[in-house]
């Protein structure tokens, strides 16, 4: 009496799916991963921002010309390339929202320092072929 053979036999290559499942997670993870790399520079540039606009507000502490607390946020900022006319200074009488002249500072009144950027993610965007319209 002869043996039935029971064994399953597989296909002699799988590694045309394996491609295909790898083309297919990699649909989903390249976005994913580059977006996490511009969130983290994001965040890098919000941190460098507000160590720049803090240096100023200590600078202003000692100094009440505006050029010169726009040229320390302007050092500090390093990286972020930021020009002076980004920075706003505003002076402040005490604690009220009354505006004062920056040269007119005594002790006791508020000085504000505010600083612009416009974060631009390295990676380009562009329209999903889905929504896009012709024309």
């Amino acid at each position: 009496m002869r043996k039935r053979d029971t064994r399953v036999r597989l296909p002699r290559s799988r590694s045309g799916q394996s491609v295909v499942e790898f083309a297919l997670l990699l649909v989903v993870l390249i976005p994913i991963i580059v977006g996490a790399v511009d969130l983290a520079r994001a965040f890098y540039d919000y941190d460098v921002l507000a160590h720049a606009v803090n240096e100023g507000a200590r600078w202003a502490s000692f100094d009440n010309s505006t050029d010169n607390i726009k040229s320390a946020v302007q050092n500090a900022s390093g990286s972020l390339s930021m020009q002076t006319s980004d920075v706003t200074v505003t002076c402040y009488v005490g604690l009220t929202t009354t505006t004062n002249s920056c040269a007119s500072v005594v002790v006791g009144n508020s000085i504000s320092v505010q600083d612009r950027l416009v974060f631009p993610p390295p990676t380009p965007r562009s329209e999903s072929p889905i929504t896009s319209r012709p024309g």
